[in-house]
């Protein structure tokens, strides 16, 4: 759950929506397992917009990857060395990217 409001950061009095989203950031909401993230708008930058979807993709499982190889490579002959290094290379990265 991804919680942002552009005044976020504008007040200091805690109302009671602020005390529950700065409970759910800190993980002692109600059974959530997902992490929630407080972000103010106003101070929002690449380099956070960045954080945000990493923490977001982080947190969903890699169940296929499908990438293109050339359709020369697909075309070489059955054992092709060529063609073996790249299904061994695609191989390789599937492995790397499959949850433990």
């Amino acid at each position: 759950m991804l919680w942002a409001s552009p005044t976020s950061s504008c007040s200091t009095a805690p109302t009671r929506k602020r005390r529950r989203r700065r409970q759910l950031a800190e993980g002692n909401g109600p059974g959530l397992r997902p992490p929630v993230l407080p972000v103010s708008c106003v101070d929002l930058d690449a380099e956070a917009c960045w954080q945000i979807l990493r923490r977001v993709l982080y947190e969903f499982p890699v169940r296929e990857l499908d990438f293109a190889i050339p359709r020369w490579v697909t075309m070489l002959d059955s054992g092709h060395w060529l063609q073996t290094q790249v299904y061994d290379a695609a191989m390789q990265l599937a492995e790397q990217r499959s949850p433990a």
